[in-house]
């Protein structure tokens, strides 16, 4: 199991209206270290494969096999900030003197100052990241150890943490900045490790290390909030360049929004995707999709014939829970753990219930009442503290979404 470590650490800087990239990889033993330094476009190293002293990989099935790899990539997708991050060590057949081997790739981006698009201000900020990659570990003999292990760190003004297990956590990640200055900008970094360490010199063995972060970590969206943890309204930050002005347009949510209209028989969706570009799609004897991603854009035209749509209202648990978690007024608010985690056993157990039937039915139907009691107690107290981590429109959202669990009644969405 690896543990995916986002945290906050102070640094200061001083502001310049840049963004600085910064990637490296490493064979520690006998072999390489490759840096490029803080440069302004973005940045890739990629070592597609070596072995020893940094020499092509040999044909597998070679007595003393060694084989790796290592990237290391940042850049900016849309309006999306990403590091990439990936380090594999591979041996089999292990012989001779050397018994530790250890690779890693390193990626940093630093954003030396932010600005403001409104008056609006606040106290602190919540930073949404969006997280994909493994881990993987092997060997046929227990004395030999083997690591691999990824660590992502968010470096700015103040000091707080979140640690999520496993190769992932859920996107959006969200990482809470109390006191948070714009001008001061932030650095991203995701390094990944490996490593294969025999130390009582045993030989023969097979053994492989994997960190493959390569897709990927993100910057969502940065939203601004008050001294009470709520988002201000109108407020936002960008990326200015060398003179200021926005390079670089960070979304203040990172949740995806549409909007429909129908007029005259003609149905218009739009999907503003959080991060960058659009999505378009009208029916009237015809359908177009336009789609901007990263400044390109694609459109395809395809006949339809007109028909009537009949919007399905949610009757599984699955539906009725997700589109409660995904409420609109529960927009970039990050939902407590003990909540999310509850209104999932009950969703679990209603849906056993269906292929159950006596005392095992009765016994997952009390699971599941009881669970649900408690994420509405839950609920509540998140309305109530000092600093209320819900606002009364996601609490009300979520409170229906358990009614509705409970009763099994149908709740469009």
């Amino acid at each position: 199991m690896m543990a995916f470590f986002l945290g906050l650490l102070c640094v200061h800087r001083t502001a310049s209206a840049i963004i600085l990239y910064d990637v490296g990889v490493g064979f520690r033993q006998n072999g390489f270290n490759i840096f490029r330094g803080q440069r302004t476009d973005p940045q890739e190293i990629l070592v597609g494969e070596f072995s020893y002293g940094g020499a092509l990989c040999p044909a597998p099935g070679t007595p003393n096999f060694l084989c790796g790899r290592l990237h290391s990539q940042g850049g900016l997708n849309g309006s999306r900030l990403f590091l990439k991050s990936e380090a594999r060590l591979k041996r089999t057949d292990a012989q001779g003197p050397n018994h530790e081997y250890a690779a890693y790739a390193d990626t940093v981006i630093w954003v030396p100052s932010l600005g403001t698009n409104s008056a609006a201000t606040g106290t602190g900020a919540y930073f949404f990241f969006g997280l994909q990659g493994m881990t993987a570990k092997s060997t046929n003999n227990p004395a030999v150890t083997v690591q691999a292990f990824a660590v992502a760190t968010l470096e700015t003004g103040t000091t707080a943490s979140v640690q999520c297990v496993d190769e992932a956590c859920s996107a959006p990640i969200p990482v809470l900045v109390r006191s948070f200055n714009p001008t001061s900008g932030f650095r991203l970094r995701l390094r990944s490790d490996v490593a294969i360490v025999a130390p009582t010199a045993p030989t023969g063995y097979d053994a492989e290390a994997i960190a493959d972060f390569d897709d990927t970590l993100e910057l969502l969206a940065i939203q601004i909030v008050d001294d009470q943890d709520r988002p201000v309204p109108g407020a936002s930050v960008f990326i200015p360049d060398d003179k200021g002005q926005p390079m670089v347009e960070i979304p203040s949510t990172p949740l995806d929004t549409t909007t429909t209209t129908t007029l005259n028989g003609t149905s218009t969706t739009t999907t503003t995707l959080a991060g960058g570009g659009t999505t378009t799609t009208t029916l009237a004897g015809g359908s177009t999709t336009t789609t901007t991603v990263a400044g390109s854009t694609t459109t395809t035209s395809v006949p339809v014939v007109p028909t009537t749509t009949t919007t399905v209202p949610c009757v599984t648990p699955t539906c009725i829970l997700d589109g409660g978690l995904q409420d609109l007024a529960c927009a970039g608010i990050a939902i407590p753990a003990k909540i999310t985690t509850k209104l999932q056993q009950a969703k679990g157990a209603i849906e056993q219930v269906a292929t159950t039937s006596g005392k095992a039915a009765s016994k997952l139907s009390k699971r599941a009442k009881r669970a649900l009691a408690q994420a509405k107690a839950g609920i509540r107290r998140a309305t109530r503290s000092k600093k209320p981590k819900l606002s009364a429109g996601c609490a009300a959202a979520l409170v229906e979404t358990a009614d509705a669990l409970a009763a099994g009644v149908p709740v469009a969405r």
